[in-house]
C-alpha cells in the first residue's frame, strides 16, 4: 500500500469524523468512536419524573411538547406539570469517559433551575462499550441539583485503532473534537480554525462596557465576579460590582453564517438572567467574517433584541483553513 493511497483513505475519515456531530477521538487512547448508530428516541424514569432524550439529535416527545430544540426534557410521571427542557441540541459536547472505551454527550443550556436560579439544567449521557449488547438504559439520576445523568450500554460503540500514520489522525481529529475553538462547516466543506482569534476584546456601545473573548475566558469578567465568563457587560463609566454576565464559555456553540459566506457564528449562552426578560438568559453572538487582507477589526456591537447581543467582526484569521496541509 503506497502512502499516497494511505493518505486518502486517512483524508477520507477524517472528514467523515467532523462532519458527524457524533464521532468522537480519544486522543489519549487513540480510538475512535461514532456515536451515530445510537440515534433514536429513549425514555428514563427517576423519582417520580419521565425523562425523554435523544442521542445526537431531538428528542421527538420533547419537539412535540413545544420545545423544538430541545435533546432532554424531562415532565412529571404523574401528568399533572409541562415538559422541561434538560439539556439542548446546539448545545452538545463530546467527551471521554474516565477510564472506560465509549464516551459521553453533555448536552447544556436546559431551563433555568427552579431551585438554583444561577445555573441552567445540564443532562449528560455516559455511553459504555458491552460487546455483545443491545442498547440498555443502565441508570437515570441527578448527580446534583438540575444536573441530570443518564448510563447507557452497548455493542454499537464500535471503535477503531489507529495504525497508519497517526500523527495525521491526531492533528485533525483532536483539533475538531479536543479544541473549542475549531469549526467544520458541513454545508460547504470548509474547516476553520478559530484561535489565533483569541484574546481580550473590548468596546462601549450607548453607555455600556463590553469586555469578551474568542475562544476563551475574558479576563476583566472574570476578575470582577464573574467566573467561567466569556463577555460581561458594565455601565460606562464603570460601576463597582456591576459587571454582568452575557455569555459562559461553557457554553459555546458555533454555526455557520447566515448568508452563506466564510466564516462561522460563535454563541455564548447561560448569561445572566434578563433583568426585563427574567424567563431568559443573556447572550452573546460573535460573527466572524472572512476578509483575507485585513487584520481583527470589531466592526458592529448592538442588542438584536432585549438581552441578546451580537458582534460582527472581519478578520483574516476567521478564513477557512486548507485541510490539504493543516494548520
Amino acid at each position: 500500500m503506497n502512502n499516497s493511497f494511505i493518505f486518502f483513505l486517512l483524508l477520507l475519515l477524517i472528514v467523515d469524523v467532523k462532519t458527524q456531530n457524533c464521532a468522537f477521538y480519544n486522543v489519549d487512547t487513540q480510538k475512535l468512536y461514532n456515536f451515530n448508530a445510537l440515534t433514536g428516541q429513549y425514555f428514563g424514569s427517576y423519582q417520580g419524573y419521565n425523562y425523554y432524550f435523544n442521542i445526537c439529535g431531538t428528542s421527538t416527545q420533547c419537539a412535540n411538547s413545544g420545545l423544538t430544540d430541545s435533546a432532554v426534557c424531562l415532565t412529571s410521571s404523574s401528568g399533572n406539570s409541562g415538559y422541561i427542557s434538560a439539556g439542548r441540541v446546539d448545545h452538545l459536547k463530546v467527551l471521554p469517559l474516565d477510564g472506560f472505551q465509549g464516551g459521553k454527550i453533555e448536552y447544556s443550556d436546559g431551563l433555568w433551575c427552579y431551585d438554583v436560579p444561577s445555573i441552567n439544567r445540564t443532562t449528560t449521557i455516559e455511553m459504555y462499550c458491552a460487546f455483545g449488547q443491545d442498547t440498555i438504559i443502565d441508570r437515570v439520576y441527578a448527580k446534583s441539583t438540575c444536573n441530570y445523568v443518564i448510563s447507557i450500554s452497548n455493542t454499537l460503540m464500535k471503535t477503531l485503532k489507529v495504525v497508519f500514520v497517526i500523527y495525521i489522525i491526531t492533528t485533525y481529529i483532536s483539533i475538531i473534537n479536543g479544541n473549542s475553538c475549531a469549526f467544520y462547516d458541513t454545508s460547504t466543506g470548509k474547516l476553520y480554525n478559530f484561535n489565533a482569534l483569541s484574546g481580550q476584546y473590548f468596546k462601549t456601545v450607548q453607555g455600556y462596557d463590553y469586555f469578551f473573548n474568542i475562544c476563551g475566558y475574558a479576563t476583566h469578567c472574570v476578575n470582577n465576579g464573574n467566573p467561567g465568563a466569556a463577555c460581561c457587560q458594565n455601565p460606562s463609566p464603570p460601576r463597582p460590582n456591576s459587571y454582568t454576565s452575557c455569555g459562559q464559555l461553557n457554553q459555546i456553540s458555533f454555526l455557520p453564517l447566515d448568508d452563506g459566506g466564510e466564516g462561522g457564528v460563535i454563541k455564548y449562552s447561560g448569561g445572566l438572567w434578563c433583568y426585563a426578560v427574567p424567563n431568559i438568559n443573556r447572550s452573546l453572538t460573535i460573527q466572524l467574517n472572512c476578509k483575507r487582507d485585513q487584520e481583527t477589526t470589531i466592526t458592529r456591537l448592538y442588542q438584536k433584541s432585549t438581552c441578546v447581543y451580537v458582534v460582527e467582526i472581519t478578520s483574516k484569521y476567521a478564513c477557512p483553513v486548507d485541510i490539504r496541509y493543516g494548520f
